[in-house]
């Protein structure tokens, strides 16, 4: 699997162990919202007004009231700053664990994963750094297999700041060029 891709993966778990479904409403997001949060959560990823314009219009079919697009809105920027610190420290300690051969994490990770109540998101992690320790297979279920390398890790963990900010943008409804 090319190294673009690895990232794109890699990227998402991280997402997907701290977010687990993104919105309170227990709404599935769109597949085209997925599709757009990954490449803009990549480490050479971009958001251009027309793909905020898209999600938006894609969230907003979804959803079925302007209360429920309100809350959504809410909690993606009430939890944006944790998931980043969350996935920067988890990709730390996966750096670690490769470094290390055995799954070692930082002290800031183990607070950040105590303070976390999303239900699997101890295990997702756990398989996450036990692939960086021992290089075993993460298999997702959508068929989709990823292992942990080095070269993914020193990757993705100068990008996270930048594509958080990205994500932190695309989460407002109203666009913002900056």
């Amino acid at each position: 699997m090319p190294i673009v891709k690895l990232r794109l993966l890699a990227t998402l778990i991280g997402l997907i162990i701290y977010f687990g479904p993104i919105a309170p409403t227990n709404a599935q997001l769109p597949q085209r919202c997925q599709e757009i949060i990954m490449q803009v959560m990549s480490s050479d990823g971009y958001l251009t007004r027309d793909m905020h314009n898209e999600f938006w219009d894609s969230l907003e079919q979804a959803l079925p009231s302007q209360a429920d697009i309100s809350v959504f809105e809410q909690y993606f920027s009430e939890n944006i700053l944790y998931a980043q610190d969350y996935q920067l420290e988890l990709f730390t300690s996966a750096q670690l664990s490769l470094k290390a051969g055995e799954v070692l994490t930082t002290n800031r990770f183990e607070k950040l994963a105590k303070g976390s109540n999303k239900a699997g998101q101890e295990d997702i992690a756990a398989e996450f750094l036990e692939s960086a320790a021992y290089g075993s297979v993460i298999s997702r279920p959508d068929g989709r297999t990823l292992v942990v390398i080095q070269e993914v890790v020193d990757s993705t963990l100068p990008s996270i700041a930048s594509s958080f900010a990205r994500l932190k943008r695309l989460g407002t409804k109203t666009w913002d060029a900056s």
